[in-house]
């Protein structure tokens, strides 16, 4: 199923979120979000991404099908890959905000951080211990 990507009529770039340079629309359809629940390679996430989607102790691979801003939220239009289900979800654009209902990861991003634990653990001699 292929889905358009269309910002929605009522929505717009507001002041409120580029002005605080949390969200950047990149000219490719790309949309850089820095916020801490955004766990990308440099917190860029564009149209048709797979990633991982965590609330609490659950995760979905989802794939994103739009990015906008709209009255001071990120809103993201998501497709469950594994129920097809389409869904909106929403963040305020706070970088004081401490509370995600949600996190999005992307594989690099995972891959990198474990990579990076790694060359930690070798750098200082310590043994590598894999809790997964």
């Amino acid at each position: 199923m292929k889905h358009l990507h269309m910002i929605p009529a009522d929505a717009q770039k507001s002041t409120f979120s580029t002005s605080n340079d949390i969200m950047s629309y990149l000219p490719n359809g790309a949309v850089k979000i820095d916020l801490d629940n955004i766990l990308t390679i440099d917190k860029i996430v564009h149209p048709e991404m797979l990633l991982l989607k965590q609330e609490g102790s659950h995760f979905d691979v989802i794939r994103v099908l739009d990015i906008w801003d709209q009255d001071g939220y990120l809103k993201i239009k998501i497709e469950d890959r594994k129920t097809d289900r389409v869904n909106v979800i929403s963040q305020i654009l706070d970088r004081n905000n401490g509370y995600f209902i949600w996190t999005l990861i992307s594989y690099p991003y995972a891959m990198k951080m474990i990579e990076d634990r790694v060359i930690r653990k070798i750098n200082d001699g310590k043994e590598l211990e894999f809790d997964f």
